[in-house]
């Protein structure tokens, strides 16, 4: 019976488990032996520890009908080793701990269990094989001799017999590793990842493994081998891609994906071998210690309780790790245990992070703490999802925000709850900004909703194919009409001169063509339709919002001038309007000195005044009971927030601004106070204006005052001030007091008693301008004024003209001269080489402007035969495919300037047809301030008597010029090689049909002039309103004038009318209803009369400007 019990029991013991799905496991650190295709054991092998297994399903004709893991005779697997594959097979005398499988073929012995079925392939991520590196540097080591490498790049490494190769550690790339017949070796001083790009063949007795005296293990050492089995890669193919020799000390870890890991016979192997297949031999002994594989990955998490609390309360952070052997909480906590419990008294709220660190990495885990503090200023969030949308789809904003008790959107949407969210659907890219307000202050979000645009691509050949790829992806224009089609480029940078990226860029009133963003070296390049001036609007986080305008003409790349960007000054202060008037708040900026003087800008709020937030249509949204205030000066007129009227110095400028509030008005002025830095007289009018970003242009304000401070009772303290220069009081608002003129200048030292400041009064926040008018003086000691700018502009002797200009007849050589075949143009310095063809009359034409890198000259005459008094410089510049070449020559007379253009524009791309300069020429002088005008609003006005106040900015008159440069067609029809054509093979320019590149060499322009009709039958009267103008009858039509677009404009005097027609031909009445007479201002320009109109122009902003001639009047249409 005892008998029968134990056979049962064995029987128990060895039946396989079925139906059970295996616990393979996933982590390539707990084998030793491990492949994607096969596993051989040899007989008489052992493995001492570390599993073997197979990942993937057997390949079948791959194995040539052996098992995918196959155990030979008499190999010992130890306890808690276990083998893993889709077909497994033991022989004879094998012994073998534990089997996972889908197919057993088995001679020999399990000692622990069998399982089936096996999930395939296993779920075991194999390591990440570094990219190779090739090298060039070949080492032969001599038998018995000794070499030690550093990291880095070799190319074919032999090592003789009883040789050595030292590495000393890192990683190494070589080509191939070869250890000769007998007893070579590697050794490594410490951890070392070698990359072998094709094949490890170690030969007899070699040692590979650590150095002796090292501190490292074979764990340390990994070697990566990229080779396959011979030329084919088949498992039978010689040589393996890793082939240990015989009786090898192998302690280091190999992965052989592409091919075979094959350890020879009598090898002692300790590490991890991993391959497409692997070979283990006879009589090798296997030990693991695995460097490929994932230690476990530690965990971590942290709760607080509670997560909510008010200002000066407490929370407990607790939390918990795995497989971790330290942790830090970061703010502010620092080192802790792995697990454990902590208070903190956080006083905002605060997001705390625990990194918990172990063998196998780190992990991390966040909680939020909300700290509700009822006097914290309010704050918001605002988000779009999704962020992009289709044109036609909409989108949700959602917000949020705390101590707020209300909230305005812009862009139409209005006020809404200080919580919540809402659908839009704009047309175009838009930014929503969301302001709210409380008790404490304001705050202000934006939400970018892109709408993505897909238009119609330009036309083959055309000036914009080339630059199709820059169109942003959120352009709505249907069309880009191709006649039009132009860029603006131009750089970015801070107040120190470095580049700024990832501003946005936009244009000022079209949206439809989208927005970009500027580089690393802060360029930016837009497409847009040319023809018009238009304004750019530039926004980045953290900086003020700056505006510049350009011109963009036709089919060309305009070019901003460079500017700087700015952040708000970082002092603040908090007022809040309680209304009572005795409550008095002074802000004062913070000072800049520079050699110009030290000043700062001061600010008086009263509590009886109340402030407004305003939308951008100029109502009313919410009323601000707490403000936070700034002033930020533009220092440079580089930063300024849009560049002044041409009539306006700059002076000084500063941007005032309530935190979280875009616009903001006040229901009683407020007065500010700047520095008298200059030293302008007592009395003088200041000029005050500001920048409406709204409409993108300068707005004129009421006049502030230059005035003194000054003690009427002689106590010390200022209770008056002087605005008109006399040393006596005066009373600005004549309220029959002189003390609450210099309210909220109780600081005496910040306002010391006869000190001067410029005094303005402000109804709202924008960037306030502080600009005198200017002259241009020729001395400044003795004071000597200019002579008028019209005498002293730039008189350059000629006109610019580029070395390349090619002749519209062929080239003619100079007489008596015999060229045989070959001749360089005497200007231009081109080129040009005729070899004849035999049996024709013609010639392969080799000219050098029509190859890369070809250079072309552009000449400048700059002064002419004598230069104003006073001139200080010269400034020349060549605006020429989006890139701006500048010179800066000293005040001479009789002055050029040469420059070289590669004709490559400012993308390095190559410019195509006809390229247009844009050549200036400035005249740059010394200039002092002028006595601004006595008018109620001086600003952008005339002055004329001079002040000896030098101006802060030289002034430069420029005089600007077109020139066209031709580049002929490189890669042309009938092109025989780079610069090469038929003397007889012509072609028209793609850019400029008229323009005829001969295959001499030459151009040919049609110039023939062509006389067309576009308006008018012939017939005096008025008719054909909205058909086509070639059939309308015109009477007297007069001054014809083209906008942007292209469409043009005429008067017709005796019908009294101004009309238009477009580019389709088409007429229409723009202004005037036919009758004599004056009426319609304020009112639609074709319902009002005019009386005789004889003149009309067309602005950049296409305006009409009529001149009403027997109204005696000009009168704008918008």
């Amino acid at each position: 019976m005892p008998r029968k019990i134990f056979c049962l029991i064995a029987v128990l013991v060895v039946l396989p488990v079925f139906g059970v799905q295996s616990n393979a496991f996933d982590d390539l650190s707990s084998f030793s032996v491990f492949a994607t295709n096969s596993v051989w054991l040899r007989q008489g092998a052992t493995v001492n520890s570390g599993n073997i297994g197979v990942k993937n399903i057997s390949p079948g004709p791959w194995l040539n009908s052996r098992s995918e893991v196959s155990i030979g005779h008499n190999i010992n697997v130890a306890d808690g080793v276990y083998v893993y594959g889709d077909s497994v097979k033991i022989k004879t005398g094998a012994s073998v701990f534990d089997v996972h499988y889908n197919e057993l073929t088995n001679k020999g012995t399990i000692r622990s269990g069998k399982h089936t079925p096996l999930d395939l392939p296993m779920d075991i991520i194999l390591p990440e094989f570094p990219t190779p590196v090739p090298g060039t540097d070949n080492h032969n080591i001599a038998r018995g001799e000794t070499l030690i490498l550093t990291p880095g790049a070799y190319g074919e490494v032999m090592v003789r017999k009883n040789g050595t190769l030292i590495l000393t550690g890192g990683t190494y790339h070589l080509e191939n590793l070869d250890l000769g017949n007998t007893g070579a070796k590697v050794l490594f001083q410490s951890a070392t990842d070698l990359i072998i790009n094709n094949r490890l063949r170690p030969g007899k007795n070699a040692v590979i493994g650590p150095d002796d005296g090292s501190d490292i293990s074979a764990k340390e050492i990994r070697i990566y081998v990229n080779g396959i089995n011979g030329t084919t890669g088949n498992l039978g193919a010689t040589p393996k891609a890793a082939q240990i020799g015989y009786t090898n000390t192998l302690r280091a870890n190999i992965y052989a994906p592409n091919g075979t890991v094959w350890i020879k016979q009598g090898t002692v192997a300790e590490g991890a071998f991993i391959g497409k297949d692997v070979k283990i031999g006879k009589n090798v002994r296997v030990t693991l210690n695995n460097g490929f594989g994932v230690e476990p990955a530690p965990t971590v998490n942290i709760s607080a309780d509670p997560g909510i609390i008010q200002v000066g309360e407490s929370t407990t952070l607790t939390w918990s790790s795995n497989n971790a052997d330290s942790c830090v909480i970061e703010p502010g906590v620092g080192v802790v245990d792995v697990n454990g419990s902590i208070q903190v008294f956080p006083t905002e709220s605060t997001t705390y992070t625990i990194t918990a660190t172990g063998p196998g990495g780190a992990a991390t885990d966040s909680i939020t703490i909300t700290v509700n503090d009822p006097y914290a200023p309010p704050a918001v969030e605002i988000s779009a999802i999704p962020a992009s949308i289709e044109q036609g789809e909409s989108a949700t904003l959602s917000w949020a925000s705390t101590n707020a008790q209300s909230a305005h959107i812009d862009n139409g949407i209005g006020v809404v709850t200080v919580n919540g969210s809402t659908d839009v659907s704009p047309t175009a890219t838009t930014t929503y900004t969301i302001t709210v307000t409380g008790s404490t202050g304001s705050a202000s979000a934006r939400a970018v909703v892109m709408v993505m645009g897909n238009p119609e691509p330009l036309p083959e050949s055309s000036f914009g194919e080339q630059y199709e790829v820059l169109i942003p992806n959120d352009a709505t224009v249907d069309e880009y009409d191709p006649k039009r089609f132009s860029l603006i480029t131009g750089l970015v940078h801070f107040i120190d001169a470095s580049p700024i990226s990832d501003v946005s860029v936009t244009i000022h009133g079209h949206p439809e063509y989208g927005t970009v963003s500027t580089d690393a070296q802060g360029r930016f390049s837009i497409p847009v339709e040319g023809g018009a001036t238009m304004t750019l609007v530039y926004n980045k986080e953290g900086l003020i919002t700056t505006h510049r305008k350009v011109y963009v003409p036709w089919n060309d790349i305009a070019i901003v001038e460079t500017f700087q960007m700015i952040a708000e000054d970082p002092e603040s202060t908090t007022m809040t309007f309680d209304g009572n008037p005795d409550t008095v708040v002074t802000h004062q900026s913070t000072e800049v000195t520079d050699e110009f003087g030290s000043r700062s800008c001061s600010i008086v709020f009263t509590g009886d005044n109340h402030a407004y937030l305003v939308d951008e249509n100029g109502n009313d949204a919410q009323e601000l009971t707490t403000i936070i205030t700034r002033a930020t000066e533009y220092t440079t007129p580089e930063s300024m927030p849009a560049v002044l009227p041409p009539t306006s110095a700059y002076t000084y400028c500063a941007e005032l601004s309530v935190d979280g509030a875009q616009r903001v008005r006040f229901e009683k002025p407020v007065i500010t106070w700047v520095d008298n830095f200059l030293g302008f007289n007592v009395g003088m009018i200041v000029p005050v204006g500001y920048y409406d970003r709204d409409r993108g242009v300068w707005v004129p304000s009421d006049n502030g005052v230059v005035v003194k401070l000054l003690d009427t009772d002689i106590d010390g303290i200022v209770d008056a001030l002087d605005a008109d220069g006399d040393d006596l009081p005066d009373d600005l608002n004549n309220n029959g007091s002189f003390n609450d003129e210099v309210t909220g200048l109780d600081d005496d030292q910040k306002y010391p008693l006869g000190s001067t400041f410029w005094r303005v009064a402000v109804d709202h926040f924008s960037p306030c301008d502080m600009n005198w008018p200017r002259r241009i003086i020729a001395s400044l000691t003795p004071l000597i004024p200019q002579e008028p700018e019209g005498s002293i502009s730039p008189n350059p002797d000629g006109v610019p003209s580029t070395e390349d200009a090619m002749s519209e007849e062929p080239v003619k050589l100079p007489e008596k001269v015999n060229c045989l075949n070959s001749y360089v143009e005497n200007r231009s310095r081109i080129f040009h080489e005729d070899i004849s063809i035999p049996g024709t009359d013609m010639t392969l034409h080799y000219a050098s402007n029509r190859v890369d890198g070809y250079r072309r000259g552009i000449t400048v005459p700059v002064s002419g035969a004598t230069v104003p008094d006073g001139l200080k410089r010269i400034i020349v510049k060549v605006d020429v495919a989006g890139r701006t070449l500048e010179q800066i020559l000293d005040p001479l007379p009789n002055q050029k300037a040469e420059f070289v253009w590669d004709g490559l524009d400012h993308l390095r791309r190559k410019i195509k047809g006809v390229a247009f300069a844009k050549v200036k020429i400035g005249f740059v002088y010394d200039a002092v301030y002028a006595v601004p005008p006595e008018l109620e609003q001086a600003f952008a006005m005339i002055g004329q008597d001079l002040t000896s106040v030098l101006s802060r900015q030289n002034v430069t008159l420029w005089t600007k010029s077109d020139l066209e440069i031709p580049i002929p067609p490189k890669k042309r029809q009938g092109t025989l090689a780079e610069g090469w054509t038929l003397s007889v093979q012509h072609q028209l320019d793609s850019i400029k049909p008229p323009t005829l590149h001969k295959g001499d060499g030459t151009l040919y322009r049609n110039s023939t002039v062509i006389v067309k009709t576009v308006a008018g039958n012939g017939f005096s009267g008025y008719s054909g309103e909205g058909g086509p103008a070639t059939e309308a009858c015109i009477d007297s039509p007069l001054s014809v004038d083209l906008d942007s677009m292209g469409n043009f404009y005429f008067v017709i005097l005796w019908e009294n009318r101004i009309c238009k027609v477009d580019t389709d031909g088409i007429i229409s009445t723009v202004a005037g209803n036919g009758l004599s007479g004056y009426s319609g201002d304020g009112g639609p320009a074709t319902e009002g009369s005019r009386y005789y109109p004889s003149g009309v122009t067309v602005d950049m902003a296409g305006n009409l400007y009529v001149a009403d001639t027997s109204n005696n009047r000009i009168r704008k249409v918008d």
